[in-house]
């Protein structure tokens, strides 16, 4: 079954770098992980980071157990420099395996994004990961989270941890780790395990978008010999995951139960920040919304308008927008927070009509000098999904420029698929944009800024220049902002 209005049609955990794979990987690749050699450090926690110097791990407990208490964090990370923290231990290779990694963990002033992870290596390189995303932005109490996958069974070993992408820290107790061996093809499964896989697998072939160059066979034998033997529905979590990576658009996900429970929780209020950039360029973050919960998208909204009324009399050189950290979320409430930039009737009719079941008949923000204000708005590999969406609407309007890098990809809708345990299967269905190729289509900014992780942060220096160039250099004909 759909859930209500299909809001987490396009909630995103792990994003699209191109077609089969995910972008919460970019931050596997980045910490050198991924397709490179990786920590060999067998039964000690290890810190691994994209910036010398940026992230600090703390333990309270032995460094070589892996039950430990953690907090990872950064009090100047950027938005794109990411810290781990993995414990490994080696494993023999020769059969096929599960394995299931839980643990109560408390984001604290995050940014951007978090996540934990499990991978399977094979002798020094990284083979597969998973990754759950910790829904919250900003800080909250402590939550369980929990992912797994099957262990190929050339690997050597098996990684996990938490990561932190940007400021702000995470904080990991009662870590648990299940290995299990996967019994022949032919053991049988409960019989509300079984319900799980096979209403699964007729969910992705009737509605994803890809499913006419998929190779149903092998996929369905694949999955459901990766839950052979299932007694309980967690046990063919793993396997409901490898479904979702077959799918082949990266895009698709597999949710716990109880990752939809946090989602419809109002805990998950993102982090709202929205000052003043060299006095007088307006700056905000725009971090995903990633909870289904009216009341929660209400604080969102009326925070993310108090900010921008709060700091819009000293804004004289126009508008930053940053869209680096977001990773997507439910669109609705993020498309309402940046209307004071847009004329309502710029919005498509689906995007007026999905706010409307959100939000009612909600009066906009009305702001005439902001639909006139010039708008730098900054994207990167970590934009994905509703906030490559965003970024849509963002680029109709006059006066804007877009600058940074290229976003993840992940420009599809997806439509979440309750299974009978009340997991969901959130399945790409449809291109983005009506008319729009199935192919993968990333949005490219008008100024390409790379950063070589060590210059501070050039995309959003280059904006500035571009605000000031065209709003403050001299008389303008336009009535100012």
């Amino acid at each position: 079954m759909h859930t209500p209005r299909g809001a987490f049609r396009v909630w995103i955990a792990c994003l699209a770098l191109d077609r089969g794979r995910r972008a919460w990987l970019c931050v596997a690749l980045a910490c050198g992980c991924v397709g490179s050699s990786v920590s060999t450090r067998f039964g000690r926690w290890t810190l691994v980071a994209t910036r010398p110097n940026t992230f600090t791990l703390r333990l309270t407990g032995p460094a070589d157990r892996a039950e430990s208490d953690i907090v990872l964090s950064s009090d100047s990370a950027p938005v794109g420099v990411f810290g781990q923290a993995e414990f490994s231990q080696g494993i023999t290779p020769g059969k096929a395996r599960r394995v299931r990694v839980g643990a109560d963990v408390r984001p604290q002033h995050i940014r951007a994004s978090a996540a934990l992870w499990v991978s399977a290596d094979r002798d020094g390189r990284r083979i597969l990961t998973e990754y759950a995303a910790i829904p919250a932005r900003g800080s909250s109490d402590w939550q369980q989270q929990e992912t797994g996958l099957v262990i190929p069974d050339s690997a050597t070993a098996i990684a996990y941890g938490v990561v932190l992408q940007g400021p702000g820290a995470v904080s990991l107790r009662r870590l648990s780790v299940v290995l299990s061996d996967i019994p022949s093809a032919d053991a049988p499964l409960s019989l509300d395990a079984k319900r799980e896989v096979d209403s699964a697998l007729t969910l992705a072939k009737t509605y994803a978008l890809w499913r006419d160059t998929i190779s149903w066979s092998a996929v369905e034998a694949s999955v459901r010999r990766a839950a052979a033997g299932a007694q309980n529905v967690a046990d063919v979590y793993a396997a409901l995951r490898l479904l979702s990576r077959s799918l082949g658009d990266g895009h698709s996900s597999f949710y716990t139960a109880h990752d939809m429970k946090e989602f419809r929780s109002a805990a998950n209020t993102p982090l709202i920040d929205i000052h003043l950039e060299e006095r007088d360029i307006g700056y905000i973050y725009l971090s995903g919304y990633l909870a289904e919960n009216t009341d929660s998208a209400r604080v969102y909204v009326d925070r993310m308008h108090a900010g921008i009324d709060r700091v819009m009399p000293a804004v004289a050189c126009g508008w930053l927008i940053d869209l680096r950290g977001n990773t997507g979320g439910v669109p609705e409430p993020m498309l309402v927070a940046v209307e004071p930039f847009v004329s309502r009737d710029s919005l498509q009719p689906e995007e007026r009509a999905g706010i409307g079941a959100w939000f009612g008949q909600r009066a906009p923000m009305t702001r005439p000098a902001l639909e006139r204000s010039y708008l730098a708005l900054l994207v990167g590999p970590q934009t994905g999904s509703a906030g490559e969406r965003v970024a849509m609407l963002l680029r109709r309007r006059a006066h804007t420029r877009t600058f940074g890098r290229a976003t993840a990809g992940a420009t599809t809708r997806r439509s979440m698929f309750l299974l009978p345990d009340g997991a969901a299967l959130g399945v790409t269905t449809a291109p983005m944009r009506q008319g729009a190729p199935r192919a993968v289509e990333r949005i490219v900014p008008d100024e390409i800024v790379a950063s070589d992780g060590l210059s501070g942060d050039p995309a959003l220096r280059a904006a500035a220049q571009w605000l000031r160039r065209s709003v403050c250099a001299g008389p303008r004909s336009d009535g100012g902002r």
